[in-house]
């Protein structure tokens, strides 16, 4: 978009310049140039402003390049990053420097850079607000007045106006239009793009006034003028903020009035001539107001009626149109090789081995040899739910005792976060080593990072046991039941080296779910390292070229590593303004029955979220010490959530049967069907999910429950209400949260006194959740 944007600024600046120029030099174009010269002018300008293409040459010499930043000034009074405190000359403090020698002021830090790209970004977009508020206006304005004036008229009455009009229609050759009175309009006119209408204030004019009148609009319908206004008021609009392309229009409307007198006048004699300017004259004196821009109207501008009746009454023969066209052309041709405008390429680091880290992006690095015991496994089948864990192996296998363990870099989105998997958690990939777990902004795992091995014989055999090429050095991912041979493409390669994006496919025997699905994968080998690297990502958790920009970065390293090495981020970051929270579910015992069995001997799991500063779980001793409330009657395990010792919410749970992702979005009662069926309650009111992985999601809703079933709460401010009216079907609502883990099979749902968290903040609480295994 700001490559766009700046051809745009640059088309402007040099279309504008030739509408400058054009606009000084008017006179003398006026007395040597005809009209219909100047269409042409008008009309390929117009058209190079519709198509902002950046023309200029690489080595122009008006090119203008916007620096890659710009430092924003400090504040006054601000004190500099480094704190402010005196630095020492080198070998020493300020107390024991050598005689003589003042200590050294700090080299000031330098002020924030704000990115150009980011403010040029920001500004495109106010530029596209603005074409689009534009275009809106005036197309809006046009259509309403054509649908008013049009459904208010009426066909001429007088036989002597319809006899002239078909008379003027035939001998113009104009076959589809039609002629409407209607005495709201301020002047005859013609308007319509699709249904060519020529409009009368009144038919009561002179028999030679209305001739001219008609000739003039059919003139114009049939030389198709109001596409022509319509492709002009389009470059107006993509151009709004240029005060030239506005001069130009104006210019260029008046010229189309004067091309359309020549046509209607052309060997016209002086008597004629002057009862045309009468007709002008006429509807002047008569008509009021203005029309809009895409209709022609037969009087034209106040301001251009002295050029429009020189033009009628004293014409003669203006050969220089042709040369004005020309000049345009090579003018506006040769700015828009001169001209250019361009963001400077960020300054190279002074680094050679720092890499290029692209706008929004981060570098990251990954040292596996910690958790080379660690390994990811499809667990469960037919007796429990399958799901993909990390587990810890007792010893290693023997290649990882005689090789170091791998280590990587990549670069990640901002905001994006690497941890290492813990024993007994859920991860995305099967069948690596070393797994970290990916998190997006939101906190949601959108991927499981790993890495395994190959050998020579693997690459370098004689057999076909392994296969060739790549698929040799994925031999372990890639003859299983879970496959990542499925669209492998490469992103990059060397001789030891590549880089490739796939799709990473499970068949309904190895699902989770039970169902085949695919997610995105990124494979990278490196034959110098006998080591491959494996990142798979949640289906549509990256875009494409996302994917296509990590795959490319990922980098296999041996015994290098940045100092200091960055420690693995320990648990997604909170919003500003909360506070990371995580608490294990069932929390307590106590409500146990043969009916909720099920329920309280489910795995324990670990709900982790974040909640605003100041709230708070408070977990029970037992059942006995949680007060029962009507609207928790079909969960389980509730947690009251405290604000300054005041309850204003709850989480509670259930269990379910996980169904296909497809099915989970297009109908969540299914999943929430002890919450969303009954019908004295429903948790469905407003549900709008907010994050989503290949197993689980989250979204917000409005927990509303029916009066006097379930009697609303004392407070009021508490609770939304709804009256019900005759049939009696009251309803109040709490804000809701609701999240589910097809591997765990269970889901919580949480609700909030409705003044207790704004909309933004429930938002933020949704998108935060992630369940996982409880650790042993």
């Amino acid at each position: 978009m700001v490559e766009a944007f700046l051809a745009v600024l640059g088309v402007s600046a040099t279309v504008g310049l030739v509408a400058l120029a054009l606009a000084l030099l008017s006179r003398p174009l006026n007395r040597h140039a005809a009209a219909r010269w100047k269409y042409w002018v008008w009309l390929v300008l117009a058209v190079r402003l519709l198509l902002p293409f950046d023309l200029a040459l690489p080595a122009s010499p008006a090119r203008v390049e916007l620096p890659a930043a710009v430092q924003q000034p400090l504040a006054p009074g601000a004190a500099p990053a480094s704190g402010g405190a005196p630095a020492s000359a080198p070998g020493g403090t300020a107390e024991n420097l050598p005689a003589g020698q003042v200590p050294q002021a700090p080299a000031p830090a330098p002020a924030p850079a704000v990115s150009t790209r980011d403010v040029l970004a920001a500004l495109a977009l106010v530029w596209l607000a603005g074409a689009a508020l534009c275009g809106v206006w005036h197309l809006g304005s046009s259509l309403r007045f054509y649908r008013r004036a049009v459904r208010w008229a009426r066909p001429p009455s007088a036989p002597a106006t319809r006899q002239l009009w078909e008379l003027c229609r035939q001998d113009l050759g104009v076959r589809r239009a039609r002629l409407l009175v209607n005495p709201a309009v301020p002047c005859p006119m013609a308007a319509g793009l699709f249904q060519p209408t020529v409009l009368l204030p009144t038919e009561e004019m002179d028999p030679g006034d209305l001739s001219c009148v008609l000739r003039h609009e059919l003139t114009h319908l049939k030389r198709g003028d109001l596409w022509y206004r319509l492709v002009l008021l389009a470059a107006a609009c993509l151009h709004w903020f240029n005060p030239l392309v506005w001069l130009l229009l104006r210019q260029a409307w008046a010229d189309l009035e004067l091309r359309c007198d020549d046509e209607v006048l052309r060997a016209a004699p002086p008597e004629q001539r002057r009862a045309y300017s009468e007709a002008i004259l006429a509807c002047i004196r008569q008509g009021q107001g203005r029309a809009p821009v895409l209709t022609t109207y037969f009087r034209g501008g106040k301001g251009s009626l002295a050029r429009r009746f020189a033009n009628i009454l004293t014409p003669g023969k203006k050969r220089g149109g042709a040369l004005v066209l020309a000049a345009t052309l090579a003018a506006t041709a040769l700015l828009g090789a001169l001209v250019g405008c361009s963001v400077a390429a960020p300054a190279a680091s002074a680094d050679p081995a720092a890499p290029d880290v692209p706008q929004g992006y981060k570098q990251v690095f990954v040292d596996f040899a910690p958790y080379a015991k660690a390994r990811t496994e499809i667990q469960g089948g037919e007796a429990a739910p399958r799901s993909i864990r990390c587990q810890v192996l007792d010893g290693v296998e023997g290649w990882e005792e005689q090789k170091p363990a791998l280590r990587a870099s990549l670069q990640l989105p901002e905001g994006w976060q690497l941890r290492p998997a813990q024993a007994g958690e859920a991860c995305l990939a099967a069948g690596v080593n070393a797994p970290f777990n990916l998190y997006d902004q939101a906190g949601s795992l959108v991927g499981t990072l790993g890495y395994d091995t190959y050998f020579e014989g693997q690459i370098n055999g004689d057999d076909d046991f392994y296969g060739h090429g790549y698929k040799a050095r994925y031999y372990w991912i890639m003859s299983g039941n879970v496959s990542w041979d499925n669209a492998y493409t490469p992103v990059s390669q060397t001789e030891t080296t590549e880089n490739a994006v796939c799709r990473v496919s499970y068949p309904a025997d190895a699902s989770p779910t039970g169902l085949a699905f695919e997610n995105d994968g990124i494979l990278a080998w490196d034959d110098r390292l006998m080591r491959y690297a494996a990142l798979e990502l949640a289906a549509g958790a990256a875009a494409p070229e996302q994917l296509a920009a990590i795959a490319a970065s990922l980098t296999l390293l041996e015994d290098v590593l940045p100092a200091p090495t960055p420690a693995a981020d320990p648990a997604p970051v909170a919003p500003e303004g909360f506070a990371r929270r995580s608490i294990t579910m069932p929390a307590y015992g106590g409500w146990e029955t043969p009916y909720n069995g099920s329920i309280y001997n489910v795995a324990p799991f670990t709900v982790t979220l974040a909640l605003p500063e100041g709230f708070a779980f408070q977990v029970p001793a037992d059942a006995s010490e949680v007060e029962a409330a009507v609207e928790d009657s079909t969960l389980w395990g509730k947690v009251p959530i405290l604000q300054g010792g005041r309850q204003v919410g709850a989480l509670l749970y259930d269990v379910y049967e996980p169904l296909p992702p497809e099915e989970a979005t297009e109908n969540p009662r299914a999943v929430y069907s002890t919450i969303m069926v009954p019908n004295h309650m429903g948790w469905d009111f407003e549900y709008t999910e907010v994050s989503r992985t290949a197993t689980a999601s989250s979204a917000t809703c409005l927990a509303g429950f029916h009066s006097p079933v379930l009697p609303a709460p004392a407070d009021p401010a508490t609770y939304l209400w709804e009256d019900g009216g005759e049939q009696g079907w009251d309803m109040w609502y709490k804000k809701g949260v609701l999240s589910h883990e097809d591997t765990l099979g269970v889901y919580i749902a949480m609700y909030f006194d409705y003044n207790a968290v704004t909309d933004e903040q429930l938002t933020a609480i949704a998108q935060s959740i992630l369940l996982s295994p409880a650790a042993a």
